[in-house]
C-alpha cells in the first residue's frame, strides 16, 4: 500500500504533518479528513511536489476582493444550474477577465479531477481567498450545500467592497483640497513670502516679530532641504516600522475606542464585520465555536480580537451567548438586544444579519457625516494659515509704507 507525506492543519488550526498508508491519493485525502486533518499538501512518499504544494510567486499579481466576489457569483450561479464543479471551473478559466483567476480555476479544476475536495484544493489559495470561504467550503461540501456557500459569500464580499469604493469616493474631495492646500502652503511659505522680503529695503525699517519667525523658518527648510527630507523619512521608517509590531497595534487598536469620533465609527465597523460574518457562516451549518474562531481575523481590530478570543471559553462552558457578548463593551445595547432575541427564538442567524445591514447603513451615514465635516475644518485650517501669511505680508508693506514719511 503507497505511503503518503502531508502537511495540514486540524480544526483547532495547528499545524499537522506526517506520513499515512492508503490505496490512492483519493483515501488518502478520506483517511485525513477522517482524522479531523485537512491536507494543504499531500503527496506519495518519494515523489516531487505536485502543483498543489507549489508555493504562490511573490511577484505574482494577487487577486482584488472583486475577482473574488467574480469567481464566487460565476461559481454559485453555474453549480445552482446543475454544472459539476469541475465543468464550472473550466468556464472560469476559459473567461479573460483575469489571467491570475483563470490561473486558480485551471488549477483547481486539475486538483479535483485528481480526486482532492474542492475545499483542500482551494487551501493552497487561503491567501487570495481568505481561510473563511474554505472552510465554510469544507461545511457545504458535507451538508451538499455548495453553490449556497458561494452565494452567501459573494454577497458578504459585495457588502463590504460596496463599503470600501463609497469611502474611497468620499474621500476623494478632501483629498484634493488637502493636496491643493498643502501647494497653496507651501507656495506662499518658500516661494511669496521669501521673494517679497528681497524686493523691500529692510534696512530702513524693522519687519513684524511674525514675519520675521515665518522667513526664520522658511531660510532654514530651504537651506537644509536635504537634511529635512532625511529627518522625515527616519522618522517615517521608525513609526512603519513601530507600528508593524503587534503590542504597538494593539494598543493603537484599543485606542482607537475612546477618541471622540473615531470611536463611534470602529464600533460600528467592527460590529457590523462581526455581526455578517457570523450571519454567513451560521446559515452554513458550522457550529458556533467554529463560526466565533473564523470570525475573529476579520473584525479588523486586534484589541477586539483579543476580547473575542477570551470570551470563546466561556461560550465552550455553556454559558448563553448574550450573556457572554454583553462582557464586551464596545459591543452596543441594540446588538446585545437582537442577540437575546435571536438566542430565544432560535433565529440567531436572522438577527445576525439584521444587525449587520443595521449598523453597515449607520456605518456608511456616520461616514459621511463625518466627511462632511472634515471639508469645512479643512477649508478653515487653510484659511487660517493663508490668512497669516497675509497679515504678515500687510504688515510688513504698511511698516514700509511709513518709513518713507
Amino acid at each position: 500500500m503507497p505511503i503518503y507525506q502531508y502537511v495540514g492543519r486540524t480544526h483547532e488550526g495547528s499545524l499537522s504533518r506526517g506520513n499515512i498508508s492508503a490505496e490512492g491519493l483519493a483515501d488518502a485525502f478520506r483517511l485525513l479528513k477522517q482524522r479531523g486533518i485537512i491536507p494543504l499538501r499531500l503527496q506519495e512518499a518519494g515523489q516531487r511536489a505536485s502543483l498543489f504544494s507549489n508555493k504562490v510567486s511573490l511577484f505574482r499579481r494577487r487577486l482584488k476582493p472583486v475577482h473574488v466576489q467574480y469567481f464566487c457569483r460565476q461559481m454559485a450561479t453555474m453549480l445552482s444550474a446543475g454544472l459539476q464543479i469541475t465543468r464550472a471551473l473550466e468556464v472560469v478559466a476559459n473567461q479573460k477577465q483575469n489571467s491570475r483567476l483563470s490561473e486558480i480555476a485551471r488549477g483547481l479544476q486539475r486538483e479535483i479531477e485528481q480526486g482532492k475536495p474542492l475545499h483542500t484544493a482551494l487551501a493552497v489559495y487561503r491567501k487570495e481567498f481568505g481561510p473563511m470561504l474554505v472552510n465554510l467550503l469544507a461545511a457545504g461540501e458535507e451538508s451538499g450545500n455548495v453553490d449556497q456557500i458561494f452565494s452567501h459569500y459573494a454577497d458578504y464580499l459585495e457588502k463590504r467592497i460596496k463599503l470600501a469604493s463609497e469611502i474611497k469616493g468620499a474621500m476623494i474631495y478632501p483629498s484634493l483640497l488637502f493636496i491643493i492646500g498643502t501647494a497653496v502652503i507651501g507656495l506662499l511659505t518658500f516661494y511669496v513670502l521669501p521673494r517679497f522680503a528681497q524686493i523691500l529695503d529692510t534696512d530702513k525699517f524693522e519687519m513684524p516679530a511674525m514675519t520675521r519667525m515665518m522667513l526664520a523658518v522658511s531660510d532654514f527648510l530651504r537651506q537644509n532641504a536635504s537634511e529635512a527630507a532625511l529627518a522625515g523619512g527616519m522618522m517615517l521608517l521608525a513609526a512603519t516600522v513601530l507600528y508593524r509590531r503587534p503590542r504597538v497595534q494593539w494598543w493603537i487598536d484599543r485606542l482607537k475606542f475612546s477618541l471622540p469620533v473615531i470611536g463611534g465609527l470602529t464600533t460600528l465597523a467592527v460590529t457590523a464585520r462581526m455581526s455578517r460574518s457570523l450571519a454567513m457562516m451560521l446559515k452554513s451549518g458550522l457550529p458556533f465555536l467554529k463560526n466565533l474562531e473564523l470570525t475573529i481575523p476579520v473584525l479588523g481590530n486586534r484589541y477586539a480580537a483579543t476580547l473575542m478570543t477570551n470570551i470563546k471559553m466561556e461560550l465552550a462552558s455553556g454559558v448563553d451567548l448574550h450573556t457572554t457578548f454583553s462582557k464586551i463593551r464596545f459591543l452596543p445595547s441594540l446588538f446585545l438586544g437582537l442577540v437575546e432575541v435571536g438566542e430565544k427564538s432560535g433565529k440567531l442567524d436572522r438577527m445576525f444579519e439584521e444587525a449587520a445591514d443595521y449598523y453597515e447603513a449607520e456605518l456608511e451615514k456616520r461616514l459621511k457625516r463625518a466627511v462632511q465635516l472634515l471639508e469645512p475644518v479643512m477649508l478653515l485650517v487653510i484659511s487660517l494659515f493663508v490668512g497669516v501669511v497675509s497679515t504678515a505680508l500687510i504688515s510688513t508693506i504698511m511698516r514700509a509704507v511709513q518709513s518713507l514719511y
